[in-house]
């Protein structure tokens, strides 16, 4: 790590910094201090919050535990281990009560779990933070989901390694896309509304014209739930990626809430674009250029020209 931020921690706090260790404990201080309101010395704002080599270094330290397979099985091998059985007697009916485990510990010992998971991103777990696997059946078939909340909000996980192949079926949305759109678009709208598409052949919930309340978008999941049971049978066991933007009806608690209890992971969604949902960017962007100004017959016509293009992005 950097000698210079060892150096000067060092000569300020009168101890001997060598690691990153080190560093972490002096993070930890500096934060605890912050967080109560309590004056920090000059030097600290130095190097607390926001100074890359600082952030780096305390990162890394909360990696190193996990930091390869054989590590990550040391550490926390025992605690999935005794997890898994949990769930496993559950499902095989051998364990019915309580239906609620807590297993306290600090910071580190999420970051361990976080970082086996590959879902670590880095930044230290504050305080009341808290990882949470839930079981779940739909048709039979049962499954976890696994959810980390911070002092921010509540956020799905998706476990490094997830299969891509299977990635597109699973995507769903409660709004829709029309055929014709203006390109690079400049305008923003206040709210979201839904208005009727054209020529899209499946149903679309919602109400012309009426702006969407988080109360009312929760009820549509429900109905979207109903209608993926009837015309994708399956899906549901196999589970169900959920986009929108960031719109205050698709964040606000109730939605959230909603998408927890109807099993429905939320795709991650990128900072500073509250007018985008993740594809809207890429892939929806390219697809419209590629069939731009191509006549199709029907319905299927354009569902076969939007799965061959779909395909043919796998092979690049």
């Amino acid at each position: 790590m950097n000698k210079e931020l060892y150096d000067f921690l060092s000569e300020k706090t009168g101890e001997n910094i060598t690691h990153v260790y080190d560093v972490e404990e002096i993070y930890n201080t500096l934060n605890t201090h912050y967080l109560a309101n309590r004056t920090l010395p000059q030097w600290a704002w130095e190097v607390y919050p926001d100074n890359l080599m600082m952030k780096a270094a305390v990162s890394l330290r909360f990696k190193l535990p996990c930091y390869n397979r054989e590590l990550a099985h040391l550490k926390t091998g025992l605690l999935f281990g005794e997890i898994v059985k949990l769930f496993q007697d559950f499902v095989d009916e051998l364990w019915k009560s309580p239906k609620l485990l807590l297993f306290s510990g600090h910071d580190s010992t999420l970051a361990d779990v976080l970082t086996t998971m590959g879902t670590f991103n880095d930044e230290v777990p504050s305080y009341s933070s808290a990882i949470l696997l839930e079981l779940y059946q739909n048709d039979g078939d049962h499954y976890v989901n696994i959810l980390f909340k911070n002092s921010t909000g509540v956020y799905n996980l998706t476990l490094e390694g997830y299969d891509p192949d299977n990635f597109l079926y699973k995507i769903i949305t409660a709004g829709f896309i029309t055929l014709i759109l203006k390109q690079n678009n400049p305008v923003w709208s206040g709210g979201t509304v839904i208005r009727r598409p054209q020529k899209i052949s499946s149903p679309v919930i919602g109400r012309e014209g009426y702006t969407t309340t988080g109360a009312y978008y929760a009820s549509l999941l429900t109905k979207l739930r109903e209608n993926i049971k009837l015309k994708r049978r399956g899906m549901l066991s196999n589970g169900v990626l959920l986009q929108h933007d960031n719109a205050s009806s698709h964040t606000c608690v109730a939605t959230t809430s909603k998408a927890v209890e109807l099993a429905f992971q939320i795709l991650p969604h990128p900072p500073y674009s509250p007018d985008l949902a993740p594809s809207d960017y890429h892939l929806f962007k390219n697809l419209k250029q590629q069939l731009r100004g191509t006549h199709f017959k029907d319905d299927e016509s354009v569902q076969i020209a939007v799965t061959q293009w779909l395909k043919d992005q796998k092979s690049l």
